[in-house]
């Protein structure tokens, strides 16, 4: 089977889904110095690296080629990997070997052409190209890297634990922020010094949001993405594994079915789906939502459009719980990003209604919930023979206030805290007690006023006056690893350097 998990992933993978375990790879057969070159300055060579004294250059290309492809595109980068000098100040000009790799095959008229450019390459005295195709790269992972982590007498529990979530995606049971942060958490305890760690780490990353994205599942592809972050940030080791984890990203959210056409992402939100659409149609909506606005505050401005049409939906400012507090928080960051002021005035509004409509009966379940809790919780004051307790006390309020305050409308502050008083919500608050637990559930404390007043509220909310001070932490972080952080950690809020850094208000 592990061989089949192999070919799996190698089968229809993005480059840049591929780089980061391949560069695990060559460190696992001995090479050194391995440097990612890919983007616009590559000059041919996509990744380079040394071993025993000597420089390799690495051509990569995923899928089959046929006689088409490595006209139009491989040919011409082979050529220049190597007559080209330029690549990197470690790169030593000419290669000792140039090797193509594709996680693919060669068609058998490319195989040809491969000879003969090698035999004109050694006329010319010009560096000799190697292919690795996929049948190779197969045995390299399962012999140098893969196997020794899937040996059961090593460690059995990483192949229960493998081959439970493997399952579990292909029968498709559904995934939370709190599964994924719970089955990724083994990662923090990983010495990153051993390069199998390392493979593991990124190979499980990108294999099971391959699984999830070929399912249309890109919500929770991204978690997995967000969790790798995680480990990464901890390590110390974002830097260099930012951009091809941005460029990962971007390609997860414009890759959703509902921005297909994103003149059409109404329509595609808006099929019912089953008899209870009634709450996997808001669930759609803000988990949407929640992903346009990442990619718009980490710089995507093309989905714009898909952004406006999925905001204006009626799903996109019902949260079922408080699960979607840092939704709320992003879809706000990313309005005041795109200056949409009047528009987030309008959808703070209906989340204000919304909140208030459920709070006047049983209220939304709290952070942590399972999908079932949020469900029966909206459903339990018109079914009788559910039976959940009555919440007073909300995230999303402290939030939504704590945004008002952000914009500097006041008014708009004074409207909605008086609506929260009206039926009853105390605002709660989430926040870590010393920066080591910033991604860890480790040490979380909720607090909340059950003694809510207006007059008490000047500035930001009670609590988030009490904690938020101590955020400043966040202005260490990158923009994608503070996102990354609320997409996984869903208790997460940062008032004070979270609403300028993201906003860039």
């Amino acid at each position: 089977m592990l061989t089949s998990i192999i070919e799996n992933y190698l089968t229809s993978i993005k480059e840049v889904q591929f780089f980061q375990p391949f560069i695990n790879l060559l460190d696992v057969l001995g090479y050194q110095d391995i440097q990612l070159l890919h983007g616009p300055n590559e000059f041919g060579k996509d990744i380079i690296a040394k071993k025993d004294g000597e420089q390799f250059a690495f051509v990569i290309k995923v899928g089959d080629v046929n006689q088409g492809k490595y006209m139009n595109e491989v040919k011409g980068q082979l050529s220049e990997a190597q007559t080209n000098s330029l690549a990197h100040p470690n790169f030593v000009y000419p290669p000792s070997k140039i090797i193509f790799v594709t996680t693919g095959k060669l068609t058998p008229q490319v195989n040809l052409a491969m000879q003969n450019l090698n035999d004109y390459s050694l006329k010319n005295s010009l560096p000799v190209i190697e292919v690795w195709t996929k049948n190779f790269l197969v045995k390299a992972f399962s012999h140098s890297g893969i196997e020794p982590f899937f040996n059961l007498h090593s460690n059995p529990q990483f192949v229960i634990d493998f081959y439970d979530i493997h399952t579990k995606i292909i029968k498709d049971e559904m995934f939370q922020s709190f599964d994924v942060e719970r089955l990724s958490k083994k990662w923090l305890e990983f010495d990153f010094s051993i390069n199998l760690n390392r493979l593991q780490v990124f190979f499980e990353t990108y294999y099971f949001s391959k699984l999830l994205l070929e399912r249309n599942r890109n919500y929770e592809a991204l978690l997995f993405v967000s969790a790798l972050v995680r480990i990464l940030s901890v390590r110390g080791l974002m830097k260099e594994n930012q951009e091809h984890l941005k460029t990962f990203i971007f390609e997860i959210i414009k890759s959703s079915n509902y921005i297909i056409d994103q003149t059409k992402v109404s329509e595609e939100l808006g099929k019912i789906q089953g008899f209870f659409d009634i709450i996997y149609y808001p669930e759609r909506c803000l988990e949407l939502a929640e992903l346009l606005s990442i990619g718009i505050l980490l710089g995507d401005n093309t989905i714009e459009q898909s952004f406006i049409g999925c905001v204006n939906e009626k799903g996109s400012y019902k949260p079922l719980s408080d699960n979607y507090a840092s939704t709320v928080y992003l879809v706000a960051m990313a309005m005041l990003k795109l200056n949409l002021k009047k528009e987030l005035r309008k959808y703070i509004i209906n989340c204000t209604v919304w909140l208030c409509d459920r709070y006047d009966e049983l209220g939304i379940a709290p952070v942590g919930s399972k999908k079932e809790l949020e469900y029966s919780q909206l459903l339990s004051e018109h079914l009788p023979s559910y039976k959940n307790y009555q919440n007073g006390y909300s995230f999303i309020a402290t939030v939504l206030l704590d945004i008002c305050v952000f914009i500097k409308d006041l008014d708009l502050f004074k409207q909605i805290a008086n609506d929260f008083k009206a039926v009853e919500i105390a605002p709660n608050y989430y926040h870590i007690m010393n920066e080591d637990d910033i991604w860890n559930y480790d040490k979380i404390v909720t607090e909340h006023d059950p003694n809510f007043k207006i007059e008490d509220l000047k500035g930001y909310t009670t609590m988030s006056n009490k904690y938020g001070m101590n955020d400043s932490y966040v202005a260490q972080l990158s923009l994608i690893e503070l996102i990354c952080n609320m997409f996984l950690l869903r208790d997460r809020f940062y008032p004070y350097s979270g609403f300028k850094k993201l906003s860039g208000k």
